[in-house]
């Protein structure tokens, strides 16, 4: 084999070895893909603790604070009390 022949297989074979390594299956574009997919999903993971913490403080609230239960009851539900009357002011249309 002459120096040419043997430039051209070492060039062809850095060229495929190049595409396996970025292209192919676990390759570096895959590993990033995969990188990135893990990033957003432990985000995800994180909002998903903070809401759970979240609820278990409200449960835990409504579990043993009575007032608690009756201020949301007002101001989510519009409920009253005993003895209460709910009035709501109704702006006029000019």
């Amino acid at each position: 084999m002459n120096k040419k022949t043997i430039r051209i297989c070492g060039l062809t074979a850095l060229v495929l070895l190049s595409l396996l390594l970025f292209l192919g299956n676990r390759g570096f574009v895959d590993v990033y893909r995969t990188y990135n997919e893990i990033t957003i999903q432990s985000q995800q993971i994180q909002r998903a603790r903070s809401t759970l913490d979240s609820l278990k403080e409200q449960y835990e609230l409504l579990k043993q604070d009575t007032t608690h239960i009756e201020k949301l009851a007002r101001e989510k539900l519009g409920m009253a009390g005993e003895n209460e009357k709910i009035i709501k002011f109704v702006e006029e249309e000019r």
